[in-house]
Order: C-alpha cells, then sequence, then structure tokens
C-alpha cells in the first residue's frame, strides 16, 4: 500500500504522546482531526513521500491525496 495515497486512521490526531512505555497508542478519546498515516505519489515535497509521516486533517475535507486501506478480520 505503500505510495499510494495517505491512509485515513481511526484515531483523533495530538502533537503530544505519552513517553511512558504504551502498546498500540491510540491518541486522545476526541478532537477535531484524524491521524493521517504514510505517503502518496502525490506530495509537494519529496520527504512527505516517507511510510513514516504521521499527520492529521479534518474528518470531514477530502481530496485526492488521502485514502482509506479496508481490513477484514
Amino acid at each position: 500500500m505503500s505510495g499510494t495515497v495517505r491512509e485515513w486512521c481511526w484515531d483523533w490526531h495530538t502533537n503530544s504522546f505519552d513517553t511512558g512505555t504504551v502498546t498500540d497508542p491510540a491518541g486522545p478519546n476526541q478532537g477535531a482531526w484524524r491521524v493521517i498515516r504514510g505517503g502518496g505519489w502525490k506530495e509537494e515535497d519529496a520527504s512527505y513521500c516517507a511510510v513514516s509521516i504521521r499527520t492529521g486533517n479534518n474528518p470531514n475535507s477530502g481530496n485526492d491525496k488521502h485514502g482509506f486501506r479496508v481490513v477484514c478480520r
């Protein structure tokens, strides 16, 4: 999935994290922005194409840089 579009995540976005030992941190319980992870082909700068990129955006917005991955269990 790397390199197609940035991936919307269910977690709410925050700039601060618990610095202790945390397994699978989920972030805050509410917020204004959802987390967006990974990089895509249509970025302004090559550094934003990295898989490690983590940012956020209003979940009511949309553009051709954001997508989501369907996961079945």
